[in-house]
């Protein structure tokens, strides 16, 4: 069904907002953008930086009737080396859900291209999570379910108009496998709640075009407009995939018998 205002709401961390691109420049404009041409106007409302562990606490004070679109973008601080490296393997205090404690996203940037030993290192401690995630699931991982399933589970209502985008891809070795398994576990939690999933792994390149320089951890002007077009072309078929929808429920229910 096609509102006169298209109301969306985005929740996640800075790539959201384009960070240091400018406004105009990040994905949920350009995306708004390709709507508003098709003579639809657009207004967004931002809920960002905010990080995976606090998702639902944002969502309970929220009006989910209000919006007609919901975009997930987050995770990305979760899913980024820290400091220490043992804080990956171990699980954390969960928060009850009705604490609000504000959440910085991407406190930790780890430098790009630090060197051949940096680099080595990285793949190293990349290959070492590997290896105890397939033995068993690590703290950080378990963590990312948890804090997933709670607002998928909150928003399953409303999985008509939620659209789900996996974590954006990182170069760096430790966060792009943390990005990665994510992604994965992204994608099933989102068929398992029915809700649906954008992938921007499958759109974003390895090459430095896509990644803002000197930092190389950031999306750059190029992948933000390339998100917002793919975005918009997975919005419509969503939509189309609505309408046949309805129209099948509406063809059913003529051929029902009528009591007389």
């Amino acid at each position: 069904m096609i509102t006169k205002h298209l109301k969306i709401l985005v929740i996640g961390g800075s790539t959201a907002r384009g960070e240091a691109l400018g406004a105009g420049n990040s994905f949920a404009e350009q995306f708004a953008r390709r709507i508003e041409q098709s003579g639809q106007q657009v207004f967004i409302e931002y809920h960002t930086p905010i990080d995976l562990n606090k998702v639902t606490n944002v969502l309970y004070y929220l009006n989910i009737h209000r919006y007609d679109l919901i975009l997930l973008q987050m995770g990305h601080s979760f899913l980024t080396e820290p400091e220490h490296f043992g804080e990956l393997l171990a699980r954390k205090t969960h928060q009850p859900a009705n604490t609000m404690i504000p959440c910085v996203e991407e406190t930790v940037v780890m430098p790009v291209g630090g060197g051949w030993f940096s680099n080595v290192k990285g793949w190293v401690k990349a290959g070492m999570l590997h290896l105890l995630n397939s033995v068993s699931r690590i703290g950080r991982m378990r963590d990312l379910v948890y804090y997933l399933s709670d607002a998928l589970h909150y928003l399953q209502p409303y999985g008509y108009k939620v659209v789900l985008m996996t974590p954006v891809p990182d170069q760096s070795p430790v966060t792009g496998w943390l990005r990665r398994e994510g992604r994965n576990l992204f994608v099933r939690m989102g068929e398992a709640y029915g809700v649906p999933v954008f992938d921007t792994q499958a759109h974003i390149g390895k090459g430095d075009e896509y990644f803002a320089v000197p930092a190389g951890n950031r999306l750059s002007a190029v992948s933000q407009e390339l998100l917002g077009s793919e975005l918009y072309d997975f919005y419509e078929s969503l939509m189309a995939r609505q309408r046949r929808e309805a129209a099948a429920r509406a063809s059913f229910r003529r051929r029902l018998p009528r009591d007389n």
